[in-house]
């Protein structure tokens, strides 16, 4: 990697090193006494590879991309909330700082580490990525790790002779997964990161006993100052449509944004929006998610096609069904050698409008033009690792870009805010943009009372204080079926059962994450609560609407009897990726007066159990043959189950994946 790095050039900086000295004085007229706290360092070049360089000049506005970075409103957001401000300031401290740092209220006694963190979809997490000449793995070869690479670079070219910074990293992306479907998994997630934490807490007390916690801004020693990559564009971008699916895209990232401004007031969040069949030809809510509550909350924004000429499309996105010739890579030979996104291009898509990001709720009158999923053929979810290079260039200057403001405005902007700022940014967020009906079932459980994940299961890495109970299968496995995707998998006989012991909280809700997609092998399940145990008398139940529903101990028994049905195939799915059903466990019945069958078809419906709170369960998942369909289940050679005598009747697969289960 170091050998790689000693290959390196100048990157979009150094071609635009005029860009770069009058966006330094534009920040200089801000304030005048912020002058003082520029950091020059952020003026200093990223490298690259050489090879690199024609499709970076031909592809990208280089002067802007200087300028303003990628960022969607063409410039690095003024970051209003005071702890978001600390957290990149710490960030920035660490990469750049030995005991001056860019705000004048911290001194720093040694160099700090930082870590960097992604969380999304395959796309990041580097699937189909492969680049063996200078990385050994997909997740090595993924943008998010060659952002690392850069920031590591830049922080010793900004340092030296002083030692480089040592940056962490950790991708968490995972394949299939949307913005939505992370939610109910998100509060695990942050426990495992916490747990990581405390164990690097222990080791650097134990390295540094004479000061373990040295404070800096929000961070600590023992908790680095932590960015965070948040890209679930392919995946949002390829989930079935529907005229609501925008208003969900909305209130999903809404919701994810939320949960981690108040939980890890700390973290430096920064929102990518990386692929461009996102933005061109797609309904103007669908282009403009991200950029309507990235904008409403003040979290940095990048999205990739804003930098692409137009019409350069084709040079900035490469499809992975590629072989290189030789282990000479030649950037001027890559159109010849591998398929491209073709005919697309920032700027290119009337849909695309000027409304305005700041309206409180999502306008009604610009969802119901259907997506073009053409796009899906033409840009492949999945490239070919220059594109993951060039994403890497285009966010590391970006951020860099950001720094250049923040350091530069460090005094003007708030920069002395005290911690009492911090504790008032995570009680009060500002009026969502999304209605409380979608916000609530986009909701985070934010203390889980239970859950179980495959890939925590799998690993040994369950979470801290959260119950786990035991998992009972009888056909069923957990194993990765692919590469970084572990499941709890069956594929027949029909009838094989999956058992999770639950345990509930005041309002009785499942959070059941699944994988769904287009494949005839994919089958169905039926959903069923056994062993239902309510709490004693003498638990002080809360008067919630979960308490009053649930008033007739008769009613609820009926309704533990209640059944809901779950197929993983859906002719509206346009990728397989996780789907998550919300299952409100302390209903006497189905949502909206539904009967006690509930059938979910590729959409979220909700299913009641009549569960009291406080209640201890055990949810089991039966593998079932949907009428008028034959099942032939891979696990029994030659056995096929017909449930129905129908002329034609489709034969289809048993197969169902399970991700994740988590109970509130």
């Amino acid at each position: 990697m170091e050998r790689t790095a000693a290959r390196s050039a100048v990157l979009f900086l150094a071609a635009a090193s005029a860009a770069a000295s009058a966006a330094a004085s534009a920040n200089a007229t801000i304030s005048s006494t912020a002058a003082p706290n520029c950091s020059a360092a952020f003026n200093k070049p990223l490298p690259t590879q050489r090879a690199f360089e024609p499709v970076v000049r031909s592809a990208f506005d280089v002067p802007a991309v200087a300028r303003g970075g990628a960022f969607a409103a063409g410039r690095p957001p003024r970051i209003t909330i005071a702890s978001q401000r600390r957290a990149w300031l710490d960030f920035f401290n660490a990469l750049v700082s030995d005991d001056a740092p860019l705000t004048s209220t911290v001194e720093l006694a040694r160099p700090l580490e930082a870590r960097v963190i992604a969380i999304g979809g395959s796309m990041p997490a580097g699937m189909r990525c492969a680049d063996p000449r200078h990385y050994k793995t997909q997740g090595e070869c993924a943008y998010p790790h060659r952002v690392v690479r850069a920031l590591s670079a830049f922080s010793a070219s900004a340092r030296a002779p002083r030692a480089a910074t040592r940056i962490a990293f950790l991708n968490l992306c995972q394949g299939g997964m949307t913005t939505a479907s992370l939610l109910p998994m998100l509060p695990a997630l942050l426990s495992v990161l916490r747990r990581d934490v405390d164990s690097e807490a222990a080791a650097t007390a134990a390295a540094t006993a004479s000061a373990p916690n040295t404070t800096v801004g929000g961070a600590t020693a023992a908790t680095p100052p932590t960015l965070v990559l948040i890209d679930f564009s392919v995946n949002d971008a390829t989930e079935y449509w529907s005229p609501r699916r925008a208003y969900e895209l909305v209130a999903a990232t809404e919701a994810l944004l939320r949960h981690l401004l108040r939980a890890e007031p700390s973290f430096a969040l920064l929102l990518c929006e990386t692929y461009p069949a996102l933005a061109p030809r797609m309904p103007r809510v669908f282009a403009r998610a991200y950029e309507l509550v990235a904008k409403h909350y003040a979290v940095p924004h990048v999205r990739y096609s804003t930098v692409v000429r137009p019409g350069q499309m084709r040079n900035a996105w490469y499809s992975a069904d590629c072989a290189l010739p030789n282990a000479t890579l030649e950037a001027a030979a890559l159109p010849a050698l591998c398929p491209r996104c073709a005919g697309l291009g920032a700027g290119q898509d009337s849909n695309i409008g000027a409304a305005s990001s700041a309206e409180p709720t999502v306008p009604a009158s610009v969802v119901h033009a259907p997506p073009a999923f053409a796009l899906r053929d033409k840009c492949e979810p999945h490239p070919f690792f220059p594109t993951h290079e060039l994403i890497s260039h285009v966010i590391a200057s970006s951020v860099l870009t950001l720094g250049r403001e923040l350091s530069c405005a460090a005094g003007a902007e708030g920069g002395e805010e005290d911690a009492v700022a911090n504790t008032r940014d995570r009680r009060a967020l500002g009026r969502p943009i999304s209605s409380p009906e979608l916000l609530a079932r986009m909701a985070v459980c934010e203390r889980p009372a239970s859950q179980h994940l495959a890939d925590a299961h799998l690993n040994g890495r369950l979470p801290h204080n959260v119950f786990s109970g035991a998992v009972t299968a009888r056909g069923w496995r957990l194993f990765e079926d692919r590469p970084g995707k572990p499941g709890w998998i069956s594929e027949g006989p029909l009838g094989s059962t999956l058992s999770f012991a639950l345990r509930f909280g005041a309002v009785p809700q499942i959070a059941f994450a699944f994988l769904e997609g287009y494949d005839a092998s994919l089958g169905a399940v039926q959903l069923t609560m056994v062993n239902v145990r309510e709490p004693v008398a003498s638990h002080v139940v809360p008067a919630t609407a979960a308490a009053q529903v649930n008033g007739d101990r008769l009613l609820r028994q009926r309704a533990n009897r209640n059944v809901a049905q779950v197929s993983a195939r859906s002719p509206s799915a346009i990728a397989t990726q996780t789907t998550v059903l919300l299952l409100e466990a302390w209903r006497l019945e189905g949502h909206m007066g539904v009967g006690p069958r509930v059938k979910h078809k590729g959409a979220r419906l909700v299913a009641g159990f009549g569960i009291a709170p406080y209640s201890n369960a055990t949810l089991v998942v039966t593998l079932v043959c949907e009428p008028p369909r034959t099942c032939r289940c891979h696990e029994v050679p030659n056995a096929t189950v017909q449930p129905s005598s129908a002329a034609g009747a489709a034969v289809v697969g048993c197969k169902f994946k399970v991700l994740s289960v988590t109970a509130c």
